[in-house]
């Protein structure tokens, strides 16, 4: 019986997460022969940050003379010239959910996911500058047609990265360089565009981008660019992982200036203006422009640090796809502060609050939804694929976090999250609910996160364990295709990076 006839007939299997294959991948290989050697323990360390994983748990015969090896490279391994390099990473992870928060009635009440994700890169240097190749693959399994499933999860073989960059020398007291081709963005606080970590799938971007660098640590950042369409984009394709090359086109495009500038050790400050723009008539065709500011204070032991970023949106937009252009005017504002303890697990304490804004009157001609662009709802709002139950997108959020490293391997986080609508006529937009009335109030709930990371050989084997619990607030039990109930959500993955 075929995959397909298999998921039409509801087939669920029951599944051992699936970082526990590449735990035994690894075991199986000679590098697992080095690991006697690793979890001794550090006799410079007895307890808390400073030692290793196995040295917290307890200590491990091993040989004294015997130090952890480098991690494995593929490029050393493979006896590249001095002028390649060859690195990657695989990621598995498993996702469960029970109690479904969509307001998609095909969508199950209880569903699991694996996603798989592989990368290739290959960076070749050469006098004035460099060239970049980076192929990727991100495809699942175990989904079926009630699993919400998209190009968000699915992107199967394709060319993440292809770009040409140019040294252009000296500019000022600083050097600049320019950038051609197929590139990611990761930018500023990464709220606007990011190189996506945690989602399946990746967010590319094709045309220029000039960048430089002064003396003083000062930046600055221009580019144009054509955002990569993901291809396939039908759910049978998704659900059989078909292949099909992504593609680009001027009918949407991503313009921006960003620039940085110290202001002491630990403080910076940013300004920046985004510009997208979007023609073809089945897209929302947003043609927004977005201007703001940051400005950050790092994390020290011992100190608080601080974080504000505000931004505002206007142009024009519709409220879903092919449907009316409306004038938009929106605003995004994010606060946090924090100290960090001078303890064994360096400690964090923060606080934060987000908000972004919401449509005022469903019928009113004018667009107030802050649009994210292309930055991914992770840290702040939790997992994203089978989860992302919240975007920055109608929305008032405070939060509490309680970040810790018991080791210097292992690093952990617990947040809550208390989640109000911005407008109380505007959806919830991660679960796509929405009473245009008002009358179902605007208090969404709590989101409870927790998540463990264990780098059981640094730079080359992690295992990553989270879970998330919703708390159901007053306006999704009251608005239609809301749910009463609580949401879980509890997810694993393994990574080796090459």
């Amino acid at each position: 019986m075929s995959s397909r006839a298999l998921r039409r007939k509801g087939a669920h299997v029951a599944f051992v997460p699936l970082p526990l294959l590449l735990v035994a991948v690894f075991a199986a290989s000679p590098r697992a022969q080095s690991l006697p050697a690793l979890l001794a323990p550090e006799p410079a360390a007895e307890s808390g940050a400073g030692g290793s994983w196995a040295g917290w748990l307890g200590p491990i015969e091993a040989p004294a003379d015997e130090s952890p090896p480098s991690p494995w490279r593929m490029d050393k391994a493979i006896g590249t010239p001095a002028w390649l390099t060859v690195s990657g990473a695989i990621r598995a992870r498993y996702e469960h959910i029970d109690g479904q928060f969509r307001s998609n009635p095909k969508f199950a009440e209880d569903d699991q996911l694996i996603l798989l994700r592989t990368n290739v890169k290959a960076e070749a240097r050469f006098e004035g500058g460099n060239g970049v190749v980076e192929l990727m693959d991100s495809r699942q399994g175990l989904a079926t047609e009630s699993t919400p499933l998209g190009t968000a999860e699915v992107n199967t073989l394709d060319v993440l990265q292809a770009y040409v960059e140019f040294d252009l020398g000296a500019l000022g007291d600083g050097e600049h360089k320019l950038r051609v081709g197929r590139e990611t963005i990761d930018l500023g606080s990464r709220r606007f565009v990011a190189r996506n970590g945690y989602r399946n799938t990746i967010q590319a971007f094709t045309g220029v981008d000039w960048m430089y660098t002064g003396e003083d640590g000062s930046t600055a950042r221009a580019f144009w660019t054509m955002p990569v369409m993901r291809r396939p984009g039908d759910l049978d394709a998704l659900l059989d992982n078909d292949q099909d090359w992504d593609t680009q086109s001027r009918d949407m495009q991503f313009l921006g200036l960003h620039g940085s500038t110290p202001l002491d050790e630990r403080t910076h400050a940013e300004a920046f203006v985004f510009y997208l723009h979007e023609s073809d008539r089945d897209t929302r065709r947003r043609r927004l422009t977005t201007p703001g500011f940051r400005v950050q204070r790092k994390p020290e032991a011992g100190e608080f640090d601080y974080e504000v970023e505000a931004a505002y949106q206007f142009g024009r937009s519709a409220s879903s796809s092919g449907g009316p252009s409306l004038d938009h005017s929106a605003h995004f504002e994010h606060v946090s502060a924090g100290y960090t303890f001078q303890d064994e697990w360096t400690s964090r304490l923060g606080v934060a609050l987000d908000h972004a804004t919401g449509d005022r009157k469903p019928t009113d001609g004018d667009n107030q939804r802050y649009d994210s662009l292309f930055g991914p709802p992770r840290p702040e709002f939790g997992p994203t694929n089978l989860w992302r139950a919240f975007v920055r997108s109608n929305v008032l959020s405070p939060e509490l976090r309680w970040s810790f490293k018991p080791c210097d391997d292992v690093s952990a986080f617990v947040a809550h999250r208390g989640f109000w609508l911005a407008s109380d006529r505007d959806a919830w937009v991660g679960a796509s609910v929405r009473d245009p009335s008002g009358d179902s109030g605007d208090y969404i709930g709590q989101q409870l996160e927790v998540r463990a990371r264990i780098d059981v050989i640094p730079k080359s084997f992690r295992l990553e364990f989270g879970a998330a619990h919703l708390f159901t607030g007053s306006f999704p039990s009251r608005a239609a295709g809301g749910s009463a109930g609580d949401s879980n959500y509890v997810y694993s993955a393994a990574t080796w990076f090459f």
